[in-house]
């Protein structure tokens, strides 16, 4: 039966009465490099890792949303695209302005229900590009992509090794609610 690096540890380290700590560090240092250990692999570029780890999610999801490139805005996507609008004439106050909504005249937009100051910022290349339905959805699918990475990163951070976190990616990426929301322009929705 051969020997693993724990036991040879302890067998080669001295045992003297003052050093059991020394013995006893040095057999931890031994278990948690060894091969066999639960703990992820040590990656010099743990971001290099995360990215490789999240690619055939990303692959997916833009396999599954990328028929739907040009598929015309939904119901809440202008609130969005006013939002955007009025970023470029008012950046410091992106939600300060009065719009018809409902059947409420006096409505300001800051009165909405809304996901934060920053996503009217998301939307400014597809005002840019003339309210153009593929702009707004490829900037989502490269939103997912980013969220997909960082589901990924997390995975290996929190001590799953790459195959989990290739599932984990793969499980957030394939979720039915984020492949029907990533298909909208509503980045209040985080995909």
């Amino acid at each position: 039966m051969p020997q693993t690096r724990a036991r040879r540890a302890k067998e080669d380290s001295p045992d003297t009465s003052g050093k059991t700590e020394g013995a006893t560090a040095a057999l931890h240092v031994a278990i948690m490099s060894s091969a066999w250990s639960l703990q992820p692999p040590r990656h010099i570029n743990l971001k290099l890792t995360a990215l490789g780890c999240a690619l055939p999610a990303i692959a997916l999801a833009a396999l599954l949303l990328l028929p739907f490139l040009g598929t015309p805005f939904t119901i809440d996507d202008p609130i969005y695209l006013a939002e955007a609008q009025h970023v470029l004439e008012d950046p410091l106050h992106p939600l300060a302005f009065d719009i018809v909504w409902s059947f409420d005249i006096q409505t300001r937009v800051s009165n909405l229900s809304h996901g934060g100051l920053a996503e009217p910022f998301l939307l400014v290349p597809t005002v840019l590009a003339g309210n153009a339905e593929w702009v707004a959805h490829l900037t989502e699918i490269l939103l997912l992509a980013v969220a997909l990475f960082a589901t990924a990163l997390i995975a290996l951070r929190l001590g799953l090794d790459r195959r989990g976190a290739t599932i984990a990616a793969l499980l957030a990426g394939a979720a039915p609610a984020v492949i029907g929301m990533a298909g909208t322009a509503m980045p209040d929705v985080p995909p």
